[in-house]
């Protein structure tokens, strides 16, 4: 019989009780963040206690409609709580909001310029605004009941030296609800590249099949790849890989988005294209932006013109088996410099070729050991899967990096564009 004495310690397959409930009272412990709702509760209800006041709230600027909205409050309405207030000429918190300065006022809490909302009798009355660091943030207001215990300017005085500190946690929490509301936006945001005429998979046309794939980072870069169809059958492509992440990579990706759709067409030539949007993107950005990206123009007869602004080499892959062609003519990303020169190679493909492109997080996705995907071996698998389609061969790539890596979310957005010629089909 085992001894029971061994039950409680540590070395012997079980977990000892004391420790599992300081590991239970220590993960209660950590909590998210408060809400705005509940900062705002807990600091109202100190003031509350100093002052005997019977009424009391506070309003804050809601930043999507700019009016006052009551974040916390006591003796009103719960149903107010978390609304915006209705704006009214004569509001006591709109003054004091507007002039950023405290108010008291005593007796019937009504003039000439100002009114109280009260739906009961109010004696006394004080409003203070709420300085932040950056700024006003809103209104804290009590109110009293019985003219013996109206409020003095020097209780005002007294209470506007204890709300920086108040100030100062409602600002945390307002810059807390913003981050996770940008977190959420970017969340929602994280398939908008795929919300192109190259769609996640593949898509067949009269003289080519595409395949995209793509697994997008926890901080989404946005980076993204996308078709122009025209008139005369002909395609342009764009593959783009975004510098940096976030939300300022995903408005460079959305602007570079809207350029080349907006500009792509067949008489352009593909290094002409890169060069327009260069001059755009360093104009508004002055350089702080970038993107390397890869252009290319496709002819129904299998004509390919290449420009690689800083982006991996595509590979042309000859559908006889015969070696694969890096296409590699160029210049720098984009975004950098107000002039640059870019050149060109025009390809014939022949029926079956095929032309695959990959973000650089592809190939310098790290091994455990600290080695690179690298460029050959990325040579190896598009060989190895030439027979094979387009979106198979597309997907193996991603899986063969996940697998090297060891991260099921690429610490980089990567992505894979292949494109076969397929004249008949």
């Amino acid at each position: 019989m085992s001894d029971p004495r061994t039950q409680s310690e540590p070395g012997h397959g079980t977990i000892p009780p004391a420790i599992a409930a300081e590991i239970f009272e220590q993960s209660l412990a950590i909590a998210p963040p408060l809400g705005l709702r509940d900062v705002g509760a807990r600091l109202l209800a100190p003031l509350v206690h100093a002052t005997g006041a019977v009424r009391a709230s506070i309003m804050l600027v809601n930043p999507q409609t700019g009016r006052l909205r009551i974040v916390a409050g006591m003796g009103i309405r719960s149903e107010w709580i978390g609304r915006d207030a209705a704006f009214r000429p004569k509001s006591i918190s709109e003054w004091v909001f507007r002039h950023r300065e405290g108010l008291v006022l005593n007796g019937e809490v009504s003039t000439d310029a100002l009114a109280g909302s009260s739906e009961t009798p109010i004696e006394s009355a004080m409003s203070l605004p709420l300085e932040g660091e950056h700024g006003i943030l809103g209104v804290v207001n009590l109110a009293r009941l019985g003219a013996e215990l109206q409020f003095s300017a020097q209780e005002m005085a007294a209470l506007q030296s204890l709300l920086p500190p108040i100030a100062a946690a409602l600002e945390r929490a307002l810059r807390t609800q913003r981050a996770e509301d940008v977190a959420a936006q970017l969340y929602q945001a994280s398939g908008l590249a795929s919300r192109t005429l190259l769609p996640v998979g593949l898509l067949e046309s009269r003289q080519y099949a595409f395949a995209m794939a793509r697994r997008a980072s926890a901080l989404e870069g946005g980076d993204f790849c996308d078709r122009a169809v025209h008139t005369n059958g002909s395609h342009s492509l764009i593959a783009a890989d975004i510098a940096g992440d976030g939300v300022p990579a995903m408005m460079t990706a959305s602007f570079l988005q809207g350029l080349f759709v907006a500009s792509a067409s067949p008489e352009r030539s593909a290094a002409g294209a890169v060069a327009r949007m260069n001059a755009e993107l360093h104009q508004r950005g002055g350089g702080a932006q970038q993107a390397s990206l890869w252009m290319a123009q496709l002819s129904p007869t299998g004509q390919l013109s290449s420009c690689n602004a800083g982006y991996p080499e595509p590979i042309w892959v000859p559908s006889d088996g015969s070696e694969i062609v890096r296409l590699g003519s160029g210049g720098p990303p984009v975004g950098l410099m107000n002039n640059g020169r870019w050149d060109e190679e025009s390809v014939r493909l022949l029926p079956g070729d095929m032309v695959v492109a990959v973000s650089d997080a592809v190939i310098s996705a790290r091994h455990s050991s600290g080695r690179a995907f690298g460029e050959e071996r990325l040579a190896d698998l598009i060989s190895d899967h030439r027979r094979h389609p387009l979106d198979t061969m597309a997907e193996a790539i991603l899986t063969a990096v996940a697998a090297w890596s060891g991260r099921p979310v690429p610490a980089d957005d990567l992505s894979v564009l292949a494109v076969r010629y397929t004249p008949g089909s």
